[in-house]
């Protein structure tokens, strides 16, 4: 009967058809997938953070001075095996992320990761590209999964307009994750150590140290003196002691008293010119004490999260600066000769 196989046929063509269709999309959608999965996903610090090896052994390594532009304030820098090279890194608590040079990218084995919001790239947070990476190391200390991100050499070569000292990378805040961080000023040292050998906890002068999950930075209170507390963003990347965002209370009343002139505050983030002014109370870091007088500068920025920052000069003026991310404490140790002023 040729028209029931005719009609067999056509049945059995627009059966295979419709599979073959079927096949098809679900190739289409599963490249689709593919492809997107390529595509850097946005993620979150604390995702980033958990992944994070702290040492099992204490890490006791030199500190380095890198000149700042401040006589009595250089930054901190430390020596980082990277790829295999013995390279100087600054050590700034204010960026989110640990930066490298783009030349050293040939070096590395890098695995991407996504994006992250980010400080250290300019005056507002911003979203950078950031990869994995287990080529660094701090002496004995594998830096296993480090977040990096990487800035043109150019950008770097610009420094020596704030220092004279080639810098290849800056060691972000996600150095606290590593372990109970330590800075021994008087003996420039910088010590790791496991955070279950803390230090900080045995201080009677502790002081809250909280995580800022949004960019990964590192929040510790100023007493006012008033009966309050403001919320300064620790920043070793920044060569004066303290900074006030003029939006914030503490910033506006000190920007109604009288400007003492302008002066560079430099970072290796850049370099910005602020009105300088006379601390106009005392304020508390612990048992650290900032004495009216002191020269501070008032950022022309509204942040409604911080009031202010901190920087190396504070560092370099303790007998020793503890930061325990995992007990969430800090410890600012004045010397015997007395705080800033």
């Amino acid at each position: 009967m040729p028209e029931l196989e005719s009609a067999n046929w056509r049945g059995d063509h627009i059966g295979t058809t419709r599979v073959w269709g079927l096949v098809l999309w679900v190739f289409a959608w599963a490249c689709l997938s593919s492809c997107s999965s390529l595509q850097p996903k946005a993620t979150t610090w604390p995702e980033v953070l958990e992944r994070l090896t702290p040492t099992r052994e204490e890490v006791a390594l030199p500190l380095v001075e890198i000149p700042s532009g401040a006589t009595e304030s250089p930054y901190a820098g430390v020596r980082v095996t990277c790829g295999g090279n013995d390279l100087l890194f600054q050590i700034d608590t204010g960026s989110s992320v640990t930066v490298l040079r783009e030349s050293l990218r040939r070096d590395l084995r890098l695995r991407p990761m996504g994006k992250a919001e980010a400080e250290g790239f300019g005056a507002e947070s911003t979203e950078q590209d950031l990869h994995w990476t287990s080529s660094l190391a701090l002496g004995d200390l594998a830096l296993k999964a480090e977040p990096v991100t990487f800035l043109a050499d150019s950008k770097f070569d610009q420094l020596p307009k704030v220092t004279p000292t080639r810098v290849d990378g800056i060691l972000g805040a996600s150095l606290l994750q590593r372990g109970e961080i330590e800075f021994d000023g008087p003996n420039r040292r910088l010590i790791i150590r496991p955070f279950e050998k803390s230090t900080v906890q045995d201080s009677q002068n502790w002081i809250q140290l909280a995580h800022y999950e949004n960019v990964n930075g590192y929040v510790v209170p100023l007493e006012t003196g008033e009966r309050s507390r403001v919320r300064f963003l620790l920043d070793t990347g920044s060569n004066v002691p303290l900074i006030f965002e003029e939006g914030q209370n503490l910033g506006a009343r000190i920007k109604e008293t009288h400007s003492i002139g302008e002066s560079e505050c430099s970072t290796f983030r850049g370099t910005y010119t602020l009105k300088a002014y006379r601390l106009p109370l005392p304020l508390g870091l612990g048992g650290y004490r900032f004495q009216p007088g002191l020269t501070v500068y008032v950022e022309p920025r509204e942040d409604p999260r911080l009031d202010g920052s901190i920087g190396i000069p504070v560092i370099w003026s303790c007998k020793r600066v503890v930061l325990n991310r995992s007990l969430e404490r800090a410890v600012f140790e004045p010397r015997e000769a007395g705080p800033l002023s």
